[in-house]
């Protein structure tokens, strides 16, 4: 070998070696990883990569998919119902001049805690359309069913048989020590409640959480961090307020008259007239339809996810949201959760405006994967077993995937390139803004674990539709894989348990609302009690997957039953 020879495979030695280094060190999780591109950089713009997380912070598919839907359902309507026993407690911000409202039968503002809605409707729904204060038959309201506790709060769920009262209240600085907990936390119903009986320190797991107790015990816990209040989900989005004389200020307090007094009613009305039925059904869907915009998020309250507590990924939860609680939970770990919280809200400043959005993450991954994977499943649904059906099967999925894998095969990396196309497919959905802090390195590896996931098998249904199309094997080699992947997406889909696999079957007009139903109270009366919304399996209820449009006439017809 000549000296120009040597040279040649020198230089070439040293590029192979640079570029397997940089593979190395900046893509897989398999050797040590840089957490910081090179360059120069500052502060604000310093990145982590979520490869270097994982691999120092792994964790299982279950409890990352459970973090992910944590943080991509927090303050959705829809999500928190369909996933109702929340586990998890995430600061919240509310900003100066947000409007709240509270119905009362009261002429005085709370002097304590009290209850406080988002819209003005749901508020108004439980001033009812009243008798005359003389009246003592109660108008129609929907029965609780047997076992659920009577609620504490003589002013919100009590109807009012007098005069009502409708405040309005604004923000006069930034509520920046509110807890919103998760799921459909004002349920009356335990588990669906567990996070206010551990906040409260309820040592009897098997009874009731009595709210308006535990709301005081809350309130009292929090008053050394200056706790303003909790954010839960009944019908709406509700905030219990510890304190109603500081940080509110009342705008407006409109005396709402008996419906007789309004229009000419025959005098001892109770409720029952064929008008006020309709007023009634008009008002319970003005709720329904208020309420359903937040069902992709309540944009008046922003979340701060770095700080946010939660018992997932250390001790075992069921991954059914419709079956898990966490009341019985180690009391080591409830403290835990109360420590943590107590010295988030005294040592650190709630700040969503310069934290990471993961909301943005998780949602940029659902709304792009979530169609892909539904129409990938009904196709595999086609395949019938004949050689026919195969070849379409195949061309099938080569064209749902095939852009996918299109768009990270560079064909200038010569290196790997495959492997590199992977990974490039994680980064490009997987990434944060602000620094990483406190728990965002749970949320960050959890979004990561899924997304790998997601990638690998995007890339596998690929493959499987070029092997078939190019036919590399005979017809039963190609079947039993179709059999197996189509297993295997079936299990993932179920582990994803992603809220987007869940709407109604029918586009919804604008005079009616895709109801996503609720747990407690609401306008077709008592949760799961109205079976048309609900399945039963094994005596645990879930929400039907095809949901359905409602409109006035079904809660018209719904009053002429009470």
């Amino acid at each position: 070998m000549n000296k120009s020879q040597v040279i040649t495979l020198l230089v070439a030695s040293n590029v192979f070696l640079v570029s397997l280094l940089y593979v190395s060190n900046y893509w897989n999780i398999h050797w040590p990883v840089e957490s910081i591109p090179h360059g120069h950089i500052n502060k604000e713009s310093e990145y982590v990569n979520p490869f270097k997380v994982y691999e120092e912070y792994p964790i299982d598919l279950v409890n990352a998919s459970a973090i992910f839907n944590t943080v991509h359902g927090a303050l959705k309507q829809k999500d928190a119902n369909l996933n109702p026993v929340g586990v998890s407690f995430i600061p919240a911000y509310i900003p100066p001049n947000t409007r709240f409202y509270h119905s009362t039968g009261s002429p005085e503002i709370p002097e304590s805690f009290e209850w406080i809605a988002m819209e003005y409707e749901f508020s108004y729904a439980f001033a009812q359309f009243q008798k005359p204060q003389n009246s003592t038959k109660p108008p129609p309201f929907p029965k609780k069913p047997p076992g659920a506790p009577e609620s504490g709060n003589k002013h919100k769920h009590l109807p009012f048989f007098g005069d009502a009262y409708l405040y309005s209240f604004r923000t006069t600085r930034a509520l920046d020590k509110v807890i919103l907990l998760d799921g459909a936390s004002a349920a009356k119903y335990s588990p669906l409640m567990d996070q206010q009986m551990i906040l409260s320190r309820q040592k009897n797991t098997s009874a009731p959480v009595d709210e308006r107790i535990a709301a005081e015990k809350i309130c009292d816990w929090g008053q050394s961090f200056g706790l303003q209040g909790i954010i839960r989900l009944e019908i709406g989005f509700e905030i219990i307020v510890c304190d109603f004389q500081r940080d509110l200020e009342l705008i407006s307090n409109v005396t709402l008259d008996t419906t007789i007094d309004t229009l000419s009613i025959p005098s001892g009305s109770d409720g029952s007239a064929p008008l006020i039925k309709k007023f009634s059904a008009q008002d319970s869907f003005e709720n329904l339809r208020m309420s359903s915009y937040v069902n992709d998020g309540d944009r008046r309250i922003k979340l701060d996810f770095s700080k946010m507590v939660t018992p997932l990924n250390k001790t075992y939860i069921d991954p059914n949201p419709f079956a898990r609680n966490i009341s019985y939970i180690d009391n080591e770990l409830k403290e835990d959760i109360i420590g943590e919280l107590e010295t988030f809200y005294a040592t650190t400043k709630i700040d969503p405006y310069e934290t990471t959005d993961w909301q943005v993450v998780t949602g940029l991954i659902e709304n792009k994967f979530g169609p892909l994977f539904d129409t990938i499943n009904k196709t595999f649904t086609f395949f019938n077993g004949s050689e026919e059906s195969l070849e379409i099967l195949g061309e099938d999925l080569l064209t749902l995937t095939f852009n996918f894998k299109r768009r990270y095969n560079d064909i200038n990396h010569h290196i790997d390139r495959d492997q590199y196309g992977f990974n490039s497919s994680i980064l490009d959905y997987v990434h944060h803004t602000y620094p990483l802090q406190h728990n965002d390195i749970l949320i960050y590896s959890s979004i990561f674990k899924v997304q790998f996931e997601i990638s690998t098998m995007m890339f596998d249904i690929y493959n499987l539709g070029r092997d078939i199309v190019d036919k590399v094997s005979d017809l039963e080699v190609l079947k039993q894989r179709v059999a197996i992947k189509q297993k295997e997406l079936v299990e993932f889909l179920d582990i994803l348990r992603w809220t987007i696999f869940v709407d109604c079957t029918e586009k919804c007009g604008l005079n009616s609302v895709c109801y996503v139903p609720t747990w407690g109270p609401s306008p077709f009366g008592w949760g799961q009690r109205n079976e048309k919304f609900f399945d039963n399996i094994d005596g645990v209820y879930s929400i039907s997957k095809n949901l359905q449009c409602v409109d006035f006439d079904d809660l018209l017809a719904l009053r002429h039953q009470w």
